[in-house]
């Protein structure tokens, strides 16, 4: 077993994925009087080594959970539930290794979107809103790509560093679900769940009562709750400043005045994403045929009704 220290630890965790609603899903919850979110919401803490979000000093330091609980200093102690967000958990195994370990293991909860949707959401984040893209690629050029060029030629000629390039040339396989929930489920039967994104767009309420639920809290406080809009994906009028805005980001982010901060700034620098052209809904199409087999693999292990994913909506 994992020793603890009998340190606060996340006794409920959201492990993916990403571009799937979490930053939302983090923020609402996180209000609820029962409980306290980690700062920041991803720690990152849980990751294998060679993935590129792994941090050294930061991250596990494979002997045991030092400085997991930093992540919770804030927290009052009498809290239910203690949380954290990191999304690139699902693809893990030493995420897997060690919660299956622990004395108390928490409560996992993965949220899943319709993967071609997830994939086109994701390359416009990383088009736009972190602008980690060389600027005239295409969605289309993009997918033909990372099926067939090589990671290190992906990474070189089109994304700004090694960290970005891996996770976007992982972008496919990476919505292929099942592939790695299963490891989840041998794992840890009794204590995964998950939802649905669209099931979130169409009823927040349900679907964070559905939260509390899983959590054991009360679900009450969700009934007046106002539900505000956390992550959107926004296009970006200079790119070269808003590299320099996460370049000093680090500088504000203990500022009470952060917020405002970002707001004034996406007021000034954000725009409206372009809509998706002929190319795009093609390249869209093809990307649901392939993922078909997976999605159904998907629906017959959790015994899930996707049929929701069945339908056109796209809220990137």
């Amino acid at each position: 077993m994992v020793h603890t220290n009998k340190k606060i630890l996340p006794n409920f965790i959201i492990a993916g994925a990403p571009k799937c609603g979490t930053s939302s899903v983090f923020s609402w919850l996180s209000d609820h009087p029962e409980v306290c979110g980690s700062q920041p919401k991803e720690t990152f803490y849980l990751i294998d080594r060679e993935h590129p979000t792994y941090k050294l000093g930061q991250s596990y330091n494979g002997e045991n959970l030092e400085g997991y609980d930093n992540y919770f200093q804030h927290c009052n102690s009498s809290a239910k539930i203690f949380f954290e967000a990191t999304t690139h958990y699902i693809y893990q195994n030493i995420t897997i290794e060690i919660l299956s370990k622990l004395n108390s293991q928490p409560q996992i909860l993965f949220i899943l979107r319709k993967p071609e949707d997830r994939v086109y959401s994701y390359f416009q984040y990383y088009l736009n809103n972190k602008a980690k893209l060389k600027v005239d690629l295409t969605f289309t050029e993009y997918v033909h790509l990372i099926k067939n060029e090589s990671l290190e030629t992906f990474t070189q000629n089109y994304c700004t560093d090694k960290s970005s390039g891996y996770i976007l040339y992982h972008n496919i396989n990476h919505s292929c679900y099942v592939n790695y929930l299963e490891k989840w489920k041998s794992a840890l039967p009794d204590r995964i769940h998950i939802l649905l994104f669209e099931d979130m767009l169409k009823d927040r309420r349900n679907f964070m009562k559905q939260i509390s639920n899983i959590c054991d809290i009360d679900s009450n406080f969700f009934d007046n709750y106002t539900f505000p809009h956390k992550n959107a994906t926004y296009g970006i009028k200079n790119r070269q400043i808003h590299r320099w805005s996460y370049a000093i980001a680090d500088f504000f982010k203990d500022s009470p005045f952060k917020e405002q901060i970002k707001r004034l700034y996406l007021k000034l620098q954000s725009r409206k994403i372009e809509q998706k052209n002929a190319n795009d809904l093609d390249t869209i199409k093809e990307l649901a045929q392939y993922f078909i087999s997976f999605n159904h693999k998907l629906s017959t292990m959790f015994d899930l009704d996707l049929s929701i994913w069945q339908k056109n909506r796209l809220s990137i």
